[in-house]
């Protein structure tokens, strides 16, 4: 799968877990601190794939592709709260929104995770 589709599934991937946690914390309208938290993975996981272009041999290529991973791993904890939660019975106004998130986050999720596997196993560290 290209790196542009993972890019773009990791976008869309804000619409699962991230979407639902920032509708659970969020105190008021503008809570930029709780956006922050709830984009965190989703950037990381940005900054990762645009490093993968790069040598693999470079450190700072090496940090932010797993930096990326920890994104993935993060992205993947929240989407497993939301679905913790929607199976419980919350409701929440936008579930189709949120369901299909879930599952497009939990694709990029483990497409990343492959990706910088690869990446990561053909590098060889300085």
């Amino acid at each position: 799968m290209s790196l542009l589709a993972i890019r773009m599934l990791v976008l869309l991937s804000s619409a699962g877990g991230p979407l639902y946690v920032y509708d659970l914390l969020a105190t008021g309208p503008r809570d930029i601190r709780i956006f922050a938290f709830c984009f965190a993975p989703i950037a990381l996981m940005l900054l990762g794939s645009l490093s993968i272009g790069d040598p693999p041999s470079a450190r700072l290529t090496r940090f932010w592709v797993r930096l990326g991973l920890f994104g993935a791993i993060a992205l993947a904890l929240m989407n497993a709260f939301t679905i913790y939660y929607l199976i419980n019975g919350e409701s929440h106004r936008y579930q189709l929104v949120i369901v299909a998130g879930v599952a497009v986050g939990a694709l990029a999720s483990i497409l990343y995770g492959m990706l910088a596997r690869a990446f990561l196993n053909r590098a060889t560290p300085i």
